[in-house]
């Protein structure tokens, strides 16, 4: 079994190396599939961790030892991704939480590329060499195969290639390849919280230019009343550029005018107020000195302005599609 254990030290380190090598292409692309590789690894290494953590929860019958974890805790763990990095955590604290920080925002960026298409062209560079410098510090924390045994050729032809005289793989020795495979392709804390906060402010400045936009053509209602309409649309089919006129449909508006009288939205209301404190809160990152704290507060304000982004987005694209359609007709 050892020898299966370099085996798959080997292509972890080779995963970390392509990885690498994406990111000295120094563009957003290859970023992006640098980071599908890191993500992949990542959830690898912690997969193996808990597993193996598990395993020694079941080595006694219940009946001589009660399992310290449920079955169904054993399950999420396992399956989720959020679920590994929080048991690391706050379980087994193999990871620290700013760490575990990190390693959730680079998931969420990860599944939106994959599965929306959202890109962040203009984060993804700082965000994977972050994500980057993240992997190379867990993998030797993580690693679960032990030591591998001088007899093995293929340790010492392995090792050889990092400048290691060592002849068994051990958490000293994997932790120098990985210092190695890292060095000058780190990201800066000052230039990770100078893009952040750029990134952030920029959005929610052209996000209220929009709103104001709506609000300067559609005179019926003030930019408040915009972005309250905007959240209102989400639970009805109401559109803005696409319903029939007030003179049209007064029955209908006064449906409307009464549903949206009476709107209460599950999650908080944003107001021009709540994207005026997101955009002080987004300024405030450039003073981070932190990757965790930076990547913790992109997320906190990311997550809510992402719903009112898109739907701003949309409905200045609705909009302006129905007001090109009237020009046309």
């Amino acid at each position: 079994m050892k020898g299966v254990g370099i085996r798959n030290i080997k292509k972890d380190i080779e995963q970390l190396e392509n990885a690498g090598e994406l990111l000295d292409k120094n563009s957003p692309t290859a970023a992006r599939l640098s980071l599908f590789l890191l993500d992949n690894l990542a959830e690898l290494m912690m997969y193996k961790a808990v597993r193996e953590r598990f395993s020694l929860d079941d080595l006694l019958p219940p009946s001589v030892k009660p399992p310290k974890y449920s079955a169904n805790k054993k399950r999420k763990v396992l399956e989720y991704f959020k679920n590994k990095v929080n048991f690391l955590v706050s379980d087994l604290r193999q990871l620290d939480s700013l760490q575990g920080h990190i390693l959730r925002l680079g998931h969420r960026l990860r599944n939106e590329a994959y599965h929306k298409g959202i890109l962040r062209e203009k984060i993804i560079i700082p965000i994977t060499r972050t994500y980057f410098q993240t992997v190379c510090a867990l993998l030797p924390i993580l690693w679960t195969e032990g030591y591998s045994c001088a007899d093995y050729s293929e340790v010492t032809d392995f090792l050889s290639k990092y400048g290691q005289e060592s002849k068994s793989m051990d958490q000293d020795t994997l932790r120098e390849i990985c210092q190695l495979i890292l060095e000058g392709r780190e990201c800066e804390a000052s230039q990770l919280s100078e893009v952040i906060s750029h990134d952030l402010v920029s959005r929610i400045e052209e996000t209220i230019k929009n709103i104001d936009k709506l609000a300067l053509d559609i005179k019926q209602r003030s930019a408040e009343e915009i972005l309250k309409f905007i959240q209102f649309q989400k639970d009805t089919d109401v559109e803005l550029g696409i319903v029939p006129s007030r003179e049209q449909c007064p029955r209908f508006w006064e449906k409307v005018d009464k549903a949206f009288s009476a709107f209460h939205p599950k999650a908080p209301l944003v107001t021009l107020k709540t994207l005026e404190t997101w955009k002080k809160k987004a300024q405030e990152i450039k003073l981070e000195a932190s990757h965790g704290v930076i990547f913790a507060k992109f997320n906190e304000i990311d997550i809510p302005f992402l719903m009112i982004e898109n739907c701003v987005s949309q409905t200045v694209f609705e909009y302006d599609k129905h007001i090109d359609l009237l020009i046309n007709s």
